[in-house]
């Protein structure tokens, strides 16, 4: 009975372990690197937590755009109006409830006038 009840108490744990994992999607090409997390906001609301970095060799990056392609993660942006460093990087987040969201995740990102990728971001 003993053994029983130990048993019963430890899938339990395991299964409350394995349900608090935070999910997150992470992928990078030659010249970005990019990831998205769920959190949690003030309110206690899931949202998506994303970072795009430039990675590449490119001194200067101007007419950056990026878009996120998933059935529930759709955020995109523009970043036309000036020259930006190579060490740019995108913080953002989006009102979105990434939770159930399937993988993969594409991201694509347009640079510099004629540069272009798109990146699968693989569930971790």
């Amino acid at each position: 009975m003993k053994k029983n009840l130990f048993f019963g108490l430890l899938v339990l744990l395991l299964l409350s372990g394995c349900s608090s994992e935070t999910p997150s999607w992470k992928g990078s090409s030659t010249n970005w690197t990019a990831e998205i997390q769920s959190a949690k906001n003030d309110k206690g609301d899931s949202i998506a937590v994303f970072s795009i970095k430039h990675i590449g060799n490119e001194t200067e990056l101007s007419n950056v755009t990026y878009q996120f392609n998933g059935q529930v993660m759709t955020a995109k942006g523009l970043y036309n109006s000036k020259v930006y460093p190579a060490s740019f990087q995108i913080d953002s987040n989006s009102q979105k409830n990434i939770e159930n969201e399937k993988d993969p995740i594409t991201l694509e990102i347009k640079w510099n006038k004629d540069k272009k990728v798109t990146i699968n971001l693989k569930k971790n």
